[in-house]
């Protein structure tokens, strides 16, 4: 592993919650960085934007660059901003934010030419949900279509995580105010812990990969495995109360 990849992924407000906002689509508000110490043990950091200090776009983008470059010395103090390399996992979001932050910075991907889910891939190992309560309430509160909907995709609840906690912010808004549309009661502290635990653990997730490339091929395997089995079912249009005892036993008259 080498001393100046540092490996990093972003939580933005995306539309349409940064719609209501007025914010560009894709504004980050929190991020999780790893990378080596200088005794060559990994360190992770995470970042939460506090929107009650700061909420105009120019200073969550000023404040996010200067703690990345805070965290990065904290964890290697040798290591110098210029020389880092970020990896991400399909780092579409983090090349549009590292581009805007550190413009002469590489930006490589972790998996080179594989557009694959990083859960779904390291799922045998971290199998935990994430967002638990926050789902919960949602499922109980969230009376609009879009707020049900989004429960079943953890990235979608981090966008509305960082449109609940700028809103959250905003003092004396009006009861009709727009940017209240999709704000409902939640608890500030679970849903920074939740949040927290979700960003931390997709970069803990990409340093497990890049620790045991040699086990990848395995992995990437299984998991074509898996999309296959399951476009089988989806074709042989199963009976989701069968049992796989069932299903072998029956396999051939379905």
């Amino acid at each position: 592993m080498e001393q100046n990849k540092v490996y990093i992924d972003f939580e933005a407000i995306t539309n349409p919650f940064a719609r209501l906002l007025n914010l560009p689509s894709g504004t980050p508000y929190a991020y999780t960085l790893g990378l080596l110490n200088i005794k060559n043990k990994f360190e992770v950091k995470t970042f939460i934007m506090d929107f009650t200090k700061h909420n105009s776009l120019s200073s969550i983008w000023n404040i996010i660059r200067k703690k990345i470059i805070l965290d990065i010395n904290k964890i290697n103090s040798k290591l110098n901003i210029n020389d880092v390399i970020f990896i991400g996992h399909n780092p579409v979001l983090e090349n549009k934010c590292l581009k805007k932050l550190f413009p002469t910075n590489k930006v490589l991907p972790l998996i080179d030419k594989q557009n694959v889910s990083l859960s779904k891939l390291t799922g045998k190992t971290f199998n935990i949900p994430y967002f638990s309560e926050t789902k919960k309430t949602l499922t109980k509160l969230g009376t609009d279509t879009l707020l049900k909907n989004i429960v079943e995709r953890n990235g979608a609840i981090a966008s509305f995580a960082g449109y609940w906690l700028y809103t959250n912010s905003l003092k004396n808004l009006r009861v009709n105010d727009k940017k209240k549309k999709y704000f409902i009661n939640l608890n500030k502290k679970i849903l920074l812990r939740e949040l927290n635990k979700y960003s931390n653990d997709d970069v803990v997730k990409m340093l497990y990969i890049s620790t045991n490339e040699n086990a990848l091929p395995i992995m990437l395997k299984e998991l074509g495995y898996k999309r296959e089995l399951l476009k089988q079912i989806r074709n042989l249009k199963l009976n989701e109360k069968l049992t796989i005892k069932e299903i072998k036993e029956k396999i051939w008259n379905l």
